[in-house]
């Protein structure tokens, strides 16, 4: 590799950057089975089915990375086991609310670094984080609910 090859950005990024994005991807995953699952778990049939949706509109998050990782010749990474999901439902979603919280904070970085070299990835996640933005507030509602500690 010559010396122009390293100060010319590559078309394809940075192999950190692709590294980055397999990582988010993976925790994405891992949500989107965490949510399933404790959808399934959950005591009010209407707390159920909103995290169901929000568990689905997780795995089209999924596709979309999944697929950005392909054109790069990539797959998803499986992050760290998590040790206890929560033993309610309040304990179980404010876990996932913080992942959430986390990985949109986590997309948006990862976003500004695509910026410099592919822009339409950069749109992609930039979405993707704003999205769960939102997903995340609705989240928080449910939490909120289910916390054993609220006055009623």
């Amino acid at each position: 590799m010559g010396l122009f090859d390293w100060l010319r950005p590559s078309a394809a990024g940075n192999v950190d950057d692709s590294i980055e994005l397999a990582e988010l991807t993976g925790r994405i995953e891992a949500l989107v089975d965490r949510l399933r699952r404790h959808a399934a778990m959950c005591r009010y049939p209407q707390d159920r089915s909103a995290v169901e949706q929000l568990a689905e509109h997780q795995a089209e998050h999924l596709k979309s990375l999944k697929s950005i990782l392909a054109d790069r010749n990539a797959w998803a990474r499986p992050p760290a086991g998590v040790a206890h999901e929560g033993s309610n439902d309040w304990g179980r979603l404010s876990g996932d609310l913080n992942e959430l919280g986390t990985l949109g904070d986590d997309m948006h970085r990862t976003a500004i670094k695509f910026e410099a070299f592919d822009t339409a990835t950069a749109k992609v996640l930039h979405e993707i984080a704003a999205q769960d933005s939102n997903y995340e507030s609705k989240l928080r509602q449910i939490a909120l609910k289910c916390d054993p500690q609220a006055i009623d």
